[in-house]
């Protein structure tokens, strides 16, 4: 900076200074994504601790991703855990890709984004920081429960 204030740069020590600007933007843009993946990491890990001792239990989440392969839903404690549409027992569930619903083949139930559901914790697995919940049941506007029956 005293350089160029001075007058004192020429092309050469330009070039060289941008690219020495370049490469600390480009390791300092590296260096926080890669903080930022910690930071997730150790988040998730310490979910799947908090929720270890909770299998069996029960709580009402919301579903806030649909996939081909299941639901993500979070609770109100930001925890959030995957339901599998294979553990899905009472129906065959499709996945609709331009509504982003889950639709049963044969019950025609539906399920979508933002969703109040009634989960129970199925398995944590810690290492994997994965969190399973199944759906109890799917809780209506006027607060009646859709049953999600069990065929285990």
């Amino acid at each position: 900076m005293k350089e160029h204030l001075n007058n004192k740069i020429n092309n050469k020590r330009q070039e060289q200074l941008t690219n020495i600007v370049e490469y600390a933007s480009v390791q300092s843009s590296e260096r926080e994504r890669a903080a930022e993946l910690a930071e997730r990491d150790v988040k998730d890990y310490y979910k799947a601790v908090y929720m270890l001792d909770k299998v069996g239990e029960e709580f009402d989440g919301i579903i806030s991703s649909v996939t081909s392969f299941g639901m993500f839903i979070e609770l109100d404690t930001t925890v959030e855990g995957l339901c599998r549409l294979a553990n899905m027992g009472d129906d065959y569930y499709i996945y609709d890709d331009m509504t982003y619903t889950i639709i049963g083949e044969r019950t025609k139930k539906t399920y979508r984004i933002g969703d109040p559901v009634r989960i129970r914790v199925e398995n944590v697995n810690v290492d994997l920081r994965e969190i399973d919940f199944r759906i109890l049941y799917k809780i209506e506007d006027n607060n009646q429960e859709t049953q999600v029956e069990d065929e285990e």
